[in-house]
């Protein structure tokens, strides 16, 4: 099956194929004439639904399926991974305050297009039914030469940090709940989806909020303001959750949720090969960031070592003279 969309990105030279998770990747300037269908252009125009731009970058996922639901899933999975990468690309460290204008658009640049369809390999349809995306406002499509090319420098820097990490579908798959979330036009939901991402990538949706807050505030050399923020994040992602209650800071509260997020981000894949699992990596931001105190936990986890080994030597050989006495370094 073909799942076919579009979105709002552009080259002169077009883009390579690509395939992840099994499905294939396809682009183009145009749709292909095999899946130009009178059916979709006529119920298009019937809905009030716009038609793929032309400015924006065809694009069609090629992948096995027992149906349309499950290509339309895995379709989506695959291309949000890569505009959630892509995006990540443009947005990292990146702010957005709007004090004209319209203030409640998505972070993102590279959105989706405003319809999709399934389609056999033959470009027929499967079904007579096309799918609509929600919100669909036609944005400038991203086409500058240098924005070009950073996509695809980050493109493969992703691919190649991924690699070599053994939890990657855990970060993939939060690469596609970014994507999504700064997809969105409402701020409340946006916020909602930042702290939701927060959590999951600090290894704590179920855990207390004081977790969350430490591990991620645990990023930074000096924890401290980080913390404060991320509990003024909290109590306004509490306030809409709780009771409903809008946020006049909507964008600015967007902007700092996206830094944290992005920052969580780059830590498992920069860091992610040096730990067995997802869970050891999200543990390892609990250790201390002032340096002494982190010494002193390594001081007492080799005596702990040497303490254990001593005990498993004599449990091994009884009648062997007792080792002397275990002491910190240096004692």
């Amino acid at each position: 099956m073909i799942l076919l969309t579009s979105i709002s990105l552009m080259a002169r030279r077009g883009f390579r194929q690509r395939v992840i998770g099994g499905s294939k990747l396809v682009f183009s300037k145009s749709v292909p004439k095999a899946f130009v269908s009178p059916w979709l252009k006529k119920n298009s125009a019937l809905h009030e639904v716009p038609e793929h731009p032309n400015s924006y970058a065809k694009v069609r996922v090629v992948l096995r399926a027992r149906s349309t639901r499950e290509a339309m899933e895995r379709g989506f999975f695959g291309l949000d991974y890569l505009r959630g990468v892509w995006n990540f690309a443009l947005g990292f460290r990146r702010y957005r305050l709007t004090f004209g204008g319209i203030g409640n658009k998505p972070f993102n640049s590279i959105l989706l297009g405003p319809q999709f369809s399934v389609h056999t390999n033959s470009g027929a349809l499967i079904e007579e039914e096309f799918g609509v995306i929600g919100n669909f406002h036609e944005a400038r499509p991203v086409s500058n030469v240098d924005a070009i090319r950073t996509l695809a420098v980050w493109d493969r820097k992703v691919h190649k940090k991924l690699e070599v990490i053994g939890h990657r579908k855990v970060i993939e798959a939060a690469f596609v709940r970014y994507a999504r979330v700064l997809d969105e036009t409402d701020q409340d939901s946006c916020l909602l989806g930042l702290w939701s991402l927060i959590e999951l990538l600090t290894g704590t949706v179920d855990a207390r909020f004081e977790v969350t807050i430490r591990r991620a505030a645990n990023l930074y050399s000096s924890p401290e303001p980080h913390r404060s923020v991320l509990q003024h994040l909290r109590e306004h992602r509490n306030g809409i959750a709780h009771s409903g209650r809008e946020s006049e800071m909507g964008e600015l509260l967007i902007a700092e949720a996206k830094h944290f997020v992005e920052q969580l981000l780059d830590f498992h894949l920069v860091q992610g090969r040096h730990f067995e699992s997802f869970e050891e990596s999200c543990q390892f931001l609990d250790f201390p960031v002032d340096c002494a105190l982190l010494k002193r936990h390594i001081d007492l986890r080799r005596l702990a070592l040497n303490l254990r080994k001593g005990a498993e030597r004599k449990a091994a050989n009884p009648a062997a003279p007792a080792d002397q006495k275990a002491s910190l370094p240096g004692k």
